[in-house]
């Protein structure tokens, strides 16, 4: 295997930090939102991310892990090059509006698991758009967050010598060699130098080109060793071409994706054996994980309420709760079952969950009203500790 389709693995750890991003909602859960926002971003479908953090950032506008992942959607929706000069400029500048709003909300970054990312991709956000003191300045951060991470020098060392500034091209760049050699991945990096047109004219200048040595293969021998051990947690090669999604993923997508198209439409029963499908090849595929599994079920769900079998729905909802037990929406999908099939008891004990963990004040008063509201909850409504229940999260809580 190339060494190029080595680091482009390397490209799925880069993504995988941005789904546990977490930290600008510590003390509750994510919101219904943000979830599918994160699923979406673990399916590639950037888009869709999009649109579910935006929802997120107008329930929650401070949170600053919202904000981070939009612009890290955009991010990736536009450099899917990897080229900071052939991406999408519209964009990187989406992509550098979210990471203002982020630092304004967030200057040290708590809310991003690992800022070298922020700094790597908002440094190539400034470059597409021409803005290269401040995309230096952010591979600058990048440089000290990280010093492991031999990329970011060598990224720098690229927009430095297109600015023909050659002796601090030449610094980036022997940082960057000698981090690699550091990691024991020298003769890799050199190999990708040569080979990668995003830096192979570096190759070709007389003052760089000695530090790469003779040939291609650098002073390690087994030039062509993975990156994967080095990159896997310290140095993810976000800035490549995502890699081809398997076959099985593929063909699991379409089938969600087959089931969300019906599901608009209205055509429950379609959608529903779509879904289905989708969840009957993953089991043999194993490409989804929890979260996206829920959401599916969810879906399941929905349709089977929408089709009149309100049992079939209950127990859908109940899969859904147990794989993402922190889930809102599917505690009161479930409630709501539950009081059409006449367990009320248990249709008041779902309500309590999906309060207890709505992720905002906003999302606990639509469930207050809609349990005071709903036909369906009329039953619920009779017993004694309703009442005491929607009193009890009636008021503010300091925790939302």
């Amino acid at each position: 295997m190339s060494v190029k389709k080595k680091l482009e693995g390397c490209f799925a750890a880069g993504l995988a930090f941005a789904l546990i991003v977490l930290g600008a909602a510590p003390s509750r859960a994510a919101s219904p939102a943000f979830k599918r926002g994160m699923s979406a971003l673990d399916a590639k479908n950037y888009s869709r991310a999009i649109i579910d953090f935006r929802r997120t950032i107008r329930a929650e506008p401070r949170n600053s892990a919202a904000y981070f992942l939009m612009g890290y959607a955009y991010y990736q929706k536009g450099f899917a090059g990897g080229n900071p000069e052939t991406a999408d400029k519209k964009d990187a500048r989406e992509t550098v509006a979210a990471y203002k709003k982020v630092l304004a909300l967030d200057p040290t970054l708590e809310s991003v698991a690992k800022p070298y990312e922020f700094y790597f991709t908002q440094a190539l956000s400034y470059e597409c758009l021409g803005k290269k003191a401040d995309a230096l300045k952010s591979f600058g951060k990048g440089i000290e967050a990280a010093p492991d991470n031999f990329l970011i020098p060598l990224y720098a060392a690229r927009l430095r010598f297109l600015m023909q500034d050659i002796e601090k091209a030449k610094a980036n760049l022997a940082l960057s060699l000698k981090r690699a050699q550091d990691a024991g991945r020298r003769a890799d990096l050199v190999k990708l130098i040569r080979s990668s047109a995003l830096f192979s004219s570096m190759a070709d200048n007389a003052v760089l080109s000695p530090l790469l040595g003779q040939g291609g293969s650098g002073t390690q021998a087994g030039g062509d060793g993975a990156l994967h051990d080095s990159l896997g947690n310290q140095a993810a090669a976000i800035a490549l071409p995502p890699p081809s999604i398997s076959p099985d993923e593929r063909a699991v997508l379409a089938r969600i994706a087959a089931g969300d198209q019906a599901f608009r439409s209205a055509r429950y029963a379609a959608a529903l054996t779509a879904y289905q499908d989708a969840l009957a090849m993953d089991s043999r595929a194993e490409v989804l994980g929890r979260g996206r599994r829920a959401l599916i079920e969810g879906q399941i769900g929905l349709c089977h309420r929408s089709l009149g079998l309100t049992a079939f729905a209950a127990a859908d909802f109940k899969t859904a709760v147990s794989l993402m037990p922190f889930d809102a929406e599917a505690h009161y999908q479930l409630a709501l079952a539950d009081a059409v099939l006449g367990r009320t008891a248990q249709s008041l004990g779902q309500l309590k969950w999906s309060f207890e963990t709505a992720p905002s004040q906003a999302d606990l008063r639509r469930y207050l009203v809609l349990s005071k509201v709903e036909a369906d909850f009329g039953a619920v409504r009779g017993l004694t500790g309703y009442s005491a229940l929607a009193s009890r999260y009636s008021g503010p809580s300091p925790d939302r």
